[in-house]
Protein backbone atom coordinates (compact mmCIF):
# COMPACT_ATOMS: atom_id res chain seq x y z
CA UNK A 1 0.00 0.00 0.00
CA UNK A 2 1.05 3.58 -0.64
CA UNK A 3 0.65 6.37 1.90
CA UNK A 4 -0.63 9.83 0.95
CA UNK A 5 2.88 11.27 1.36
CA UNK A 6 4.40 8.64 -0.90
CA UNK A 7 1.71 9.15 -3.56
CA UNK A 8 2.28 12.90 -3.47
CA UNK A 9 6.03 12.44 -3.93
CA UNK A 10 5.49 10.11 -6.91
CA UNK A 11 3.87 12.97 -8.84
CA UNK A 12 5.47 16.04 -7.29
CA UNK A 13 2.19 17.31 -5.89
CA UNK A 14 1.11 18.26 -2.37
CA UNK A 15 -0.84 16.09 0.03
CA UNK A 16 -3.29 18.99 0.19
CA UNK A 17 -4.12 18.38 -3.49
CA UNK A 18 -4.83 14.70 -2.80
CA UNK A 19 -7.04 15.59 0.16
CA UNK A 20 -8.93 18.05 -2.05
CA UNK A 21 -9.45 15.39 -4.72
CA UNK A 22 -10.74 13.09 -2.00
CA UNK A 23 -13.12 15.73 -0.61
CA UNK A 24 -14.76 16.33 -3.98
CA UNK A 25 -14.89 12.65 -4.91
CA UNK A 26 -12.34 12.67 -7.73
CA UNK A 27 -9.68 10.38 -6.23
CA UNK A 28 -10.33 8.38 -3.07
CA UNK A 29 -7.97 6.28 -0.96
CA UNK A 30 -8.41 2.53 -1.10
CA UNK A 31 -8.70 2.38 2.68
CA UNK A 32 -7.92 4.15 5.95
CA UNK A 33 -5.76 2.82 8.78
CA UNK A 34 -7.97 1.52 11.59
CA UNK A 35 -5.69 2.77 14.32
CA UNK A 36 -4.13 5.91 12.84
CA UNK A 37 -6.68 6.96 10.18
CA UNK A 38 -3.93 7.26 7.58
CA UNK A 39 -4.92 7.20 3.91
CA UNK A 40 -3.64 4.30 1.85
CA UNK A 41 -3.72 3.83 -1.91
CA UNK A 42 -3.52 0.69 -4.00
CA UNK A 43 -0.68 0.27 -6.51
CA UNK A 44 -3.22 0.25 -9.34
CA UNK A 45 -4.30 3.78 -8.41
CA UNK A 46 -0.95 5.18 -9.53
CA UNK A 47 -1.95 4.98 -13.22
CA UNK A 48 -5.38 6.37 -12.35
CA UNK A 49 -3.92 9.45 -10.65
CA UNK A 50 -1.48 9.85 -13.53
CA UNK A 51 -4.41 10.11 -15.94
CA UNK A 52 -6.28 12.53 -13.69
CA UNK A 53 -3.25 14.85 -13.45
CA UNK A 54 -2.70 14.60 -17.21
CA UNK A 55 -6.28 15.70 -17.86
CA UNK A 56 -5.94 18.54 -15.37
CA UNK A 57 -2.74 19.66 -17.08
CA UNK A 58 -4.74 19.86 -20.33
CA UNK A 59 -7.26 22.11 -18.58
CA UNK A 60 -10.10 19.58 -18.23
CA UNK A 61 -12.31 20.58 -15.31
CA UNK A 62 -12.48 18.57 -12.09
CA UNK A 63 -16.24 18.22 -12.60
CA UNK A 64 -15.65 16.52 -15.97
CA UNK A 65 -12.99 14.27 -14.46
CA UNK A 66 -15.32 13.38 -11.58
CA UNK A 67 -18.07 12.43 -14.04
CA UNK A 68 -15.60 10.20 -15.87
CA UNK A 69 -14.50 8.66 -12.59
CA UNK A 70 -18.04 7.94 -11.43
CA UNK A 71 -18.95 6.33 -14.77
CA UNK A 72 -15.76 4.32 -14.96
CA UNK A 73 -14.68 6.39 -17.95
CA UNK A 74 -11.14 7.02 -16.74
CA UNK A 75 -10.29 3.53 -17.97
CA UNK A 76 -12.06 4.02 -21.33
CA UNK A 77 -10.12 5.51 -24.22
CA UNK A 78 -13.40 6.21 -25.99
CA UNK A 79 -14.75 8.24 -23.06
CA UNK A 80 -11.46 10.12 -22.74
CA UNK A 81 -11.55 10.91 -26.46
CA UNK A 82 -15.06 12.32 -26.17
CA UNK A 83 -14.08 14.54 -23.23
CA UNK A 84 -10.98 15.83 -25.05
CA UNK A 85 -12.89 16.58 -28.27
CA UNK A 86 -15.41 18.67 -26.34
CA UNK A 87 -12.63 20.38 -24.40
CA UNK A 88 -10.76 21.17 -27.63
CA UNK A 89 -13.85 22.88 -29.07
CA UNK A 90 -14.27 24.90 -25.88
CA UNK A 91 -10.61 25.96 -25.94
CA UNK A 92 -10.88 26.99 -29.60
CA UNK A 93 -13.91 29.18 -28.81
CA UNK A 94 -12.17 30.75 -25.82
CA UNK A 95 -9.00 31.40 -27.84
CA UNK A 96 -11.02 33.03 -30.62
CA UNK A 97 -12.71 35.35 -28.12
CA UNK A 98 -9.39 36.24 -26.48
CA UNK A 99 -7.71 36.77 -29.86
CA UNK A 100 -10.46 39.20 -30.91
CA UNK A 101 -10.08 41.06 -27.62
CA UNK A 102 -6.28 41.14 -27.99
CA UNK A 103 -6.56 42.43 -31.55
CA UNK A 104 -8.93 45.19 -30.43
CA UNK A 105 -6.62 46.14 -27.56
CA UNK A 106 -3.63 46.36 -29.91
CA UNK A 107 -5.68 48.40 -32.36
CA UNK A 108 -6.77 50.78 -29.59
CA UNK A 109 -3.21 51.20 -28.33
CA UNK A 110 -2.02 51.78 -31.88
CA UNK A 111 -4.78 54.33 -32.44
CA UNK A 112 -3.86 56.17 -29.23
CA UNK A 113 -0.23 56.34 -30.29
CA UNK A 114 -1.40 57.75 -33.61
CA UNK A 115 -3.65 60.42 -32.09
CA UNK A 116 -0.96 63.05 -31.92
CA UNK A 117 0.23 62.45 -35.46
CA UNK A 118 -1.01 64.68 -38.25
CA UNK A 119 -2.26 62.91 -41.35
CA UNK A 120 -0.28 64.26 -44.32
CA UNK A 121 -1.92 66.22 -47.10
CA UNK A 122 -3.45 63.84 -49.68
CA UNK A 123 -1.86 63.38 -53.09
CA UNK A 124 -4.10 64.17 -56.05
CA UNK A 125 -3.95 61.69 -58.89
CA UNK A 126 -5.77 61.34 -62.21
CA UNK A 127 -6.09 57.62 -62.90
CA UNK A 128 -7.23 56.44 -66.34
CA UNK A 129 -9.78 53.68 -66.84
CA UNK A 130 -8.73 50.24 -65.66
CA UNK A 131 -10.15 46.74 -65.23
CA UNK A 132 -10.11 44.54 -62.13
CA UNK A 133 -10.84 40.81 -62.00
CA UNK A 134 -11.55 39.26 -58.64
CA UNK A 135 -14.19 38.01 -56.22
CA UNK A 136 -17.02 40.06 -54.79
CA UNK A 137 -18.66 40.74 -51.42
CA UNK A 138 -22.04 42.46 -51.07
CA UNK A 139 -22.92 44.47 -47.99
CA UNK A 140 -26.49 43.15 -48.40
CA UNK A 141 -25.28 39.60 -47.64
CA UNK A 142 -25.33 39.35 -43.85
CA UNK A 143 -23.70 35.90 -43.94
CA UNK A 144 -20.50 37.21 -45.56
CA UNK A 145 -17.67 39.55 -44.52
CA UNK A 146 -14.80 41.31 -46.27
CA UNK A 147 -12.14 39.32 -44.36
CA UNK A 148 -13.93 36.12 -45.42
CA UNK A 149 -13.87 37.36 -49.01
CA UNK A 150 -10.09 37.83 -48.89
CA UNK A 151 -9.82 34.35 -47.38
CA UNK A 152 -11.64 32.91 -50.43
CA UNK A 153 -9.87 35.07 -52.96
CA UNK A 154 -6.18 34.94 -52.07
CA UNK A 155 -5.75 31.17 -52.63
CA UNK A 156 -7.15 31.68 -56.15
CA UNK A 157 -5.40 34.91 -57.12
CA UNK A 158 -2.85 33.03 -59.21
CA UNK A 159 -5.66 31.83 -61.51
CA UNK A 160 -6.06 35.35 -62.90
CA UNK A 161 -4.17 35.97 -66.15
CA UNK A 162 -2.93 39.24 -67.62
CA UNK A 163 -1.95 41.06 -64.42
CA UNK A 164 -0.82 44.64 -65.04
CA UNK A 165 1.25 44.77 -61.84
CA UNK A 166 2.02 41.32 -60.41
CA UNK A 167 2.04 41.36 -56.62
CA UNK A 168 -0.36 44.31 -56.36
CA UNK A 169 -3.91 43.64 -55.12
CA UNK A 170 -6.95 45.89 -55.06
CA UNK A 171 -9.84 46.21 -52.61
CA UNK A 172 -12.38 47.96 -54.82
CA UNK A 173 -15.46 49.57 -53.24
CA UNK A 174 -18.42 50.25 -55.56
CA UNK A 175 -21.81 51.78 -54.87
CA UNK A 176 -24.80 49.43 -55.25
CA UNK A 177 -28.58 49.78 -55.26
CA UNK A 178 -30.45 50.63 -52.08
CA UNK A 179 -27.49 52.38 -50.50
CA UNK A 180 -25.54 49.11 -50.30
CA UNK A 181 -22.03 48.59 -51.67
CA UNK A 182 -19.99 45.89 -53.36
CA UNK A 183 -16.37 45.17 -52.49
CA UNK A 184 -14.14 43.40 -54.99
CA UNK A 185 -10.87 41.77 -53.98
CA UNK A 186 -8.80 41.41 -57.13
CA UNK A 187 -5.99 42.62 -59.36
CA UNK A 188 -5.76 45.04 -62.28
CA UNK A 189 -5.64 43.19 -65.59
CA UNK A 190 -5.10 43.89 -69.25
CA UNK A 191 -8.17 44.40 -71.42
CA UNK A 192 -9.72 41.15 -72.60
CA UNK A 193 -8.21 38.96 -69.86
CA UNK A 194 -10.26 35.78 -69.22
CA UNK A 195 -12.41 35.68 -66.09
CA UNK A 196 -11.95 32.55 -63.94
CA UNK A 197 -15.05 30.70 -62.78
CA UNK A 198 -16.59 32.26 -59.67
CA UNK A 199 -14.99 35.66 -60.31
CA UNK A 200 -16.15 38.88 -61.96
CA UNK A 201 -14.61 41.57 -64.12
CA UNK A 202 -15.17 45.26 -63.27
CA UNK A 203 -14.38 48.16 -65.61
CA UNK A 204 -13.59 51.37 -63.73
CA UNK A 205 -13.98 54.68 -65.55
CA UNK A 206 -11.32 57.42 -65.35
CA UNK A 207 -11.45 59.25 -62.02
CA UNK A 208 -9.68 61.88 -60.00
CA UNK A 209 -8.51 60.57 -56.64
CA UNK A 210 -7.21 61.83 -53.32
CA UNK A 211 -4.60 59.30 -52.16
CA UNK A 212 -3.61 58.76 -48.55
CA UNK A 213 -1.47 56.05 -46.97
CA UNK A 214 -2.78 54.04 -44.05
CA UNK A 215 -0.13 52.61 -41.72
CA UNK A 216 -1.11 49.92 -39.25
CA UNK A 217 -3.44 46.92 -38.86
CA UNK A 218 -6.10 46.38 -41.52
CA UNK A 219 -8.91 46.61 -38.96
CA UNK A 220 -7.95 50.28 -38.46
CA UNK A 221 -8.46 51.11 -42.14
CA UNK A 222 -12.00 52.23 -41.37
CA UNK A 223 -10.68 54.83 -38.91
CA UNK A 224 -8.26 56.26 -41.48
CA UNK A 225 -11.04 56.28 -44.08
CA UNK A 226 -13.40 58.09 -41.69
CA UNK A 227 -10.78 60.67 -40.71
CA UNK A 228 -9.94 61.27 -44.36
CA UNK A 229 -13.56 61.80 -45.41
CA UNK A 230 -14.68 63.88 -42.43
CA UNK A 231 -11.57 65.97 -41.74
CA UNK A 232 -8.63 65.68 -44.13
CA UNK A 233 -10.47 66.13 -47.44
CA UNK A 234 -12.64 69.07 -46.24
CA UNK A 235 -9.63 70.79 -44.68
CA UNK A 236 -7.90 70.60 -48.06
CA UNK A 237 -10.92 71.89 -50.00
CA UNK A 238 -11.68 68.48 -51.51
CA UNK A 239 -15.07 66.79 -51.87
CA UNK A 240 -15.43 63.01 -51.69
CA UNK A 241 -18.06 61.80 -54.17
CA UNK A 242 -17.93 58.12 -53.19
CA UNK A 243 -18.34 56.83 -56.74
CA UNK A 244 -15.30 54.54 -56.67
CA UNK A 245 -12.87 54.04 -53.81
CA UNK A 246 -10.19 51.40 -53.50
CA UNK A 247 -7.34 50.10 -51.38
CA UNK A 248 -4.05 49.24 -53.04
CA UNK A 249 -1.90 46.51 -51.46
CA UNK A 250 1.68 46.23 -52.68
CA UNK A 251 5.07 45.19 -51.27
CA UNK A 252 4.62 47.57 -48.32
CA UNK A 253 1.75 45.46 -46.99
CA UNK A 254 3.26 43.12 -44.38
CA UNK A 255 0.11 41.37 -43.13
CA UNK A 256 -3.34 42.28 -41.77
CA UNK A 257 -2.21 42.68 -38.15
CA UNK A 258 1.26 44.12 -38.71
CA UNK A 259 1.52 47.67 -37.31
CA UNK A 260 4.06 48.55 -40.03
CA UNK A 261 1.83 47.55 -42.95
CA UNK A 262 1.10 50.31 -45.45
CA UNK A 263 -1.96 50.47 -47.68
CA UNK A 264 -2.80 53.28 -50.11
CA UNK A 265 -6.41 54.49 -49.97
CA UNK A 266 -7.79 56.03 -53.18
CA UNK A 267 -10.88 58.23 -52.63
CA UNK A 268 -12.72 59.50 -55.69
CA UNK A 269 -13.23 63.27 -55.61
CA UNK A 270 -15.10 65.78 -57.73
Amino acid sequence: MITIGQMARLFGISTKTLRHYEAIGVFLPTCYGQENGYRYYDQRQVSQLQRILWLRNLGVSLDSIKSLQCDGGLESEREILGILEGHARQLADEMAIKQRALTEIHAYLWQQSKENRTMPKPRILEKPAFTVIGMVYSSADESDTIPALWGRYLPRESEIEGAVEPGVSYGLCLSAEGGEFRYVAGIEVKSGSPVPEGMISVDVAPHRYAVLTHTGPVMELVNTFREACTRVLPENGLEHNGQVDFELYDHRFKGPENPQSEVDIYLSIT
